[in-house]
């Protein structure tokens, strides 16, 4: 009688392993397409324009996840094909903090992006974009209230995912110039743009960023290294806009600097 109690609850313990194997490939075969989906909904919240992901593979034993073609599209108006295109990204997660609400990645490198700057009579596609990531930021601002005014809920801890980036870099990136004039098509070769080095993003205090800091931390970066670009170059563009769109680039760096223990420029 114990012999055949041992033998069903072996048998049972077996069945579960199985069921549990079978269900962690299942989610391991779909990670990439479960990431993909969650890019392509959460990032239009955030650049206020349609967003489109090539594809994602996820490796979840070594915590490695490989995007490519990693488009962000214009704003309404504008000609050029796209704002943003990244031909690769690549980050390494820390796999064991995926289950905490801090989010720990080893390293982010984005080859190849491209950048289409198309320059209007009195803004350009990027200025409207950081319009977008403005908004968001003066929303979520408006959200805050007084102690008093503060619901129990709104008291709970905050279950909104954070990041805590050791390395962020950009390689092989370049900028395409247009007008109007030209219907989105660039008026000279891509123009080569500085690499990035970004440090430890969300270590300075251990409390990490949110999704929407991370991007304005990022959006700032690329902006500077347009505008360095395009000033280097011949091109003969209206200088009161890119002026605007530096300054909104340096006033979105103010903002995030506490964020960041250090950020370099390569040249």
């Amino acid at each position: 009688m114990a012999g055949k109690a041992k033998k069903i609850i072996l048998g049972t313990g077996a069945a579960f392993l199985v069921l549990v194997l079978a269900a962690f490939y299942i989610v391991a075969f779909h990670m990439g397409a479960i990431v993909k989906h969650g890019i392509e909904r959460f990032m239009p919240s955030i650049t206020g324009t349609p967003v489109k992901v090539g594809s994602v593979s996820c490796s979840p034993f070594s915590g490695h996840i490989n995007v490519k073609d990693f488009i962000i599209y214009n704003p309404e108006g504008y000609k050029s094909e796209y704002a943003f295109n990244v031909k690769e990204f690549t980050l390494t997660v820390n796999v064991m903090s995926v289950l905490s609400n801090n989010i720990f990645i080893h390293k982010i490198l984005v080859d190849g992006l491209s950048v289409s700057y198309e320059q209007g009579l009195t803004g350009c596609n990027l200025t409207d974009i950081k319009k977008n990531i403005d908004k968001l930021s003066e929303k979520d601002t408006s959200k805050e209230k007084t102690p008093t005014e503060k619901t129990s809920e709104e008291t709970s801890p905050s279950t909104e995912k954070r990041f805590q980036i050791k390395e962020f870099d950009f390689q092989n990136s370049s900028v395409a110039v247009s007008t109007p004039v030209t219907g989105g098509k660039g008026i000279s070769l891509p123009l080569p743009l500085p690499g990035i080095h970004i440090k430890e993003l969300g270590m300075k205090d251990g409390n990490g960023v949110t999704g929407k800091e991370m991007a304005t931390v990022i959006f700032a970066e690329i902006i500077e290294a347009t505008v360095d670009a395009v000033r280097k170059s011949s091109v003969n563009l209206n200088s009161d806009v890119l002026n605007s769109l530096e300054d909104g680039g340096k006033e979105m760096l103010k903002k995030s600097g506490e964020m960041i223990k250090d950020i370099k420029n390569l040249f």
